[in-house]
């Protein structure tokens, strides 16, 4: 799912598409999480499939993956902006 984290993106592979999810990392240690996924930038795919929003039910799946990764990487972290 996760083939990229970067302080300040996650990218995700789905089948043959990619979609990238803002974050932020925080300094490991000082809160409870290290890292904030800001579910609602998760509205498109990625080049080539720019143009084809996200459906809810892939953007449900796409951040339970998300949320299997990070637990798997003991990552603490937390989503926002899910509605």
């Amino acid at each position: 799912m996760i083939i990229s984290m970067t302080p300040n993106k996650i990218i995700v592979q789905v089948n043959s598409r990619t979609a990238t999810i803002q974050g932020e990392a925080l300094v490991p240690g000082t809160g409870v999480s290290d890292y904030v996924v800001y579910a609602d930038t998760l509205v498109f795919w990625d080049a080539p499939y720019q143009s084809e929003k996200i459906s809810p039910a892939q953007k449900s799946a796409i951040i339970d993956g998300v949320k299997a990764d990070l637990a798997m990487r003991n990552t603490r972290f937390e989503i926002e902006g899910l509605t």
